[in-house]
């Protein structure tokens, strides 16, 4: 509380002796703590062993941190003075606030690009270096506007409905997992920066305007002009910064006076926005006047409920000549940025063609490490998130009662965990494994290249590794579709709902033994897929199964698919050695399998047991 108002955004800025990093000056780095950090990375063990530790990427991260040095603002000891500040040190301030750009917040996706190393590969790393306190993962969508970040949450389950941007103040419904973006921030011992909220991305007029700050150009139209685009970081002591504008030396003068009139001054980092009143034009006998203000008087809070919002405050100056004595006590950089008073559109919109691409929850989801080190991230049931396109697979053993019949409860039981570990392990490569259901296996993807890839390859080591005791190889069938979901969760796991799973499941259905049924709504946009299903069927081991128009229970329109399936029939094997064989090489990779979960099991990673309760048992026995 602050002269009796409540500020629940700002953060106000309260550093005492407590601070174990009291005298780092903000966005510096400790190389020698992410070294560290680097070498217990070295030595932890890969669940996967295909993904080993990347040195490259890592050195990539190194040479960025070796540019975060300090912003050069520490302040003074004295909370109650300031110390002036002019161009050379806002433009050095920028420059290195750009440095580390990259690396906070950790964006795979604008890493990958940038590193030109594999997004998967990227977002492997983060996730080891979240396992040892050296990243912590964050989840948030970009708010609809301005292109904030508007919440930065460290659990799933702690995502709300819906919240307020804390930069432009506007609603913000949750409503897609598409849009929730995945960031990462290193930890305090890495990185130290004095600041709870990430950069903002201004627009593209916003930036090409802010360019030529110091030379105060003028446009036609009079829209928007960024007249004033000053940093202000907050100091340990809670000291101020000076900027003059239209008076001090020349070298210290960002420009010359502001002409008469209303300005607007906000910063949507530090969720600051007021007016800024100049009386009348300066002369040449003017003295300069000394604004002095805080920035949580200028904090404006938002009622996430209602909408309403706090009245902006207005700030005075007689006259255009100005020392801004500004004092940051909150714990986020302030921009002490004036522009012409325009509409609230036209300073906060961000348009979406100008937005960066970023890693969404759907994406992290759907790789392989997620669900083995962060099975507990789990939707909240309220929320009923949305993922506008995922690739669902179901797949069912066919003839399972008639082979428990055959070979007996034991045998047939483990044909059918062996059936699973085949299929768990493919998926898990491009994708995850939702639940079973029985014999059946349900799993998702972002694709319908990597969902074609994965089943092809289980199915062909179904038949060459998964033979009972008859010389008989187990069967199953597949129907893969795709289409939009709602993520809900389900005994402990981000379930799918829907009518894309109602589909997904009836083309399963209605598939033949041996045989994939694959929706045409899987081929839309993704020529990857349509290559992959031509490499598939060129294969010698499968064959194409031809169009159709399936009538489904429960569907009103017809759903044309096309396909594959095993070229060879399921004939027995009758050669005794040959049987002999595949069976020793079938129980060999079995039980490769079982030690890889089992070493994942013994570091809590509990998927696969709680997806296949008699898999587990087996294996705790």
């Amino acid at each position: 509380v602050l002269n009796g108002k409540r500020y629940s955004y700002c953060g106000l800025h309260n550093v005492t002796d407590e601070d174990p990093f009291f005298d780092r000056d903000s966005h510096s780095s400790d190389l020698d703590a992410f070294d560290a950090f680097v070498e217990r990375l070295k030595r932890t063990d890969r669940i996967f062993v295909d993904r080993p530790f990347h040195a490259e990427f890592w050195a990539f991260i190194r040479s960025i941190l070796r540019q975060a040095t300090g912003l050069g603002f520490k302040g003074t000891n004295d909370s109650c003075t300031y110390e002036l500040k002019g161009p050379n040190s806002n433009m050095a301030f920028l420059g290195k606030l750009m440095a580390t750009g990259l690396i906070h917040p950790l964006q795979p996706k604008l890493l990958a690009t940038k590193s030109g190393i594999d997004e998967a590969v990227v977002l492997t790393e983060l996730f080891y270096a979240t396992r040892i306190g050296m990243v912590n993962m964050l989840f948030g969508p970009d708010c609809r506007r301005c292109g904030t970040l508007v919440c930065a949450e460290a659990r799933l389950s702690g995502l709300p409905r819906r919240t307020t941007c804390t930069g432009c103040r506007i609603d913000n419904p949750i409503q897609q997992l598409d849009k929730v973006k995945v960031v990462f921030r290193f930890s305090d011992e890495v990185l130290y920066v004095r600041s709870e909220n990430f950069p903002c991305q201004p627009s593209r007029a916003s930036t090409a305007e802010n360019v030529v700050f110091a030379m105060v150009p003028s446009t036609p139209s009079g829209s928007g002009i960024a007249v004033v685009f000053e940093m202000v970081p907050s100091t340990p002591s809670g000291s101020g910064i000076r900027y003059a504008v239209g008076c001090s030396d020349e070298d210290m003068r960002l420009r010359e006076p502001l002409k008469a009139g209303r300005y607007r001054l906000h910063c949507p980092v530090a969720c600051a926005d007021s007016f800024l009143v100049i009386e009348r034009d300066a002369t040449p006998e003017d003295t300069p006047y000394q604004l002095n203000f805080h920035v949580s008087d200028i904090v404006v809070q938002c009622d996430a409920a209602s909408g309403n919002r706090d009245e902006l405050v207005t700030l005075t100056a007689p006259h255009g000549k100005i020392f801004f004595d500004v004092f940051n006590d909150t714990v986020n950089f302030f921009v002490l940025w004036v522009q012409n008073d325009v509409d609230d559109d036209v300073i906060h919109t961000l348009p979406e063609n100008e937005r960066q691409p970023f890693t969404s929850v759907t994406d992290v989801m759907h790789h392989p490490l997620f669900g083995y080190f962060f099975s507990d991230q789990v939707v909240r049931r309220a929320n009923k998130f949305e993922i506008k396109r995922v690739v669902l697979v179901f797949t069912d053993v066919v003839g399972s009662t008639n082979m428990y019949s055959t070979l007996g409860d034991g045998d047939a039981l483990d044909l059918v965990t062996q059936h699973f570990e085949i299929l768990f392990e493919e998926f898990a490569k491009h994708g995850r494994v939702v639940k079973t259901i029985g014999d059946a296996v349900m799993a998702s993807f972002t694709s319908g290249h990597a969902a074609l890839e994965s089943v092809s390859k289980a199915m062909a080591t179904l038949r060459n590794e998964c033979i009972g005791p008859d010389g008989i190889a187990l069967e199953i069938r597949v129907g893969i579709h795709a289409g939009p979901a709602v993520v809900v969760p389900v005994n402990g796991v981000n379930d799918y709902f829907g009518q894309t799973v109602n589909v997904a499941s009836r083309v399963e259905s209605a598939a033949g033994a041996s045989s994939v049924y694959i929706s045409d709504a899987v081929f839309e946009n993704d020529s990857a897929a349509v290559q992959t299903l031509q490499e598939i069927v060129d294969e010698e081991m499968f064959q194409t199964v031809p169009v159709q128009s399936l009538s489904l229970k429960g569907v009103e329109y017809p759903v044309k698919t096309r396909g594959f399936k095993l070229a060879a029939a399921n004939e027995p094997l009758t050669d005794e050695k040959e049987l002999f064989m595949k069976k020793m090489i079938g129980r060999e990779n079995s039980r490769a399998r079982r030690a890889s979960i089992r070493r994942n099991s013994s570091s809590s990673l509990k998927s696969v047991h709680h997806l296949v309760p008699h898999l587990g048992d087996d294996l705790e026995g």
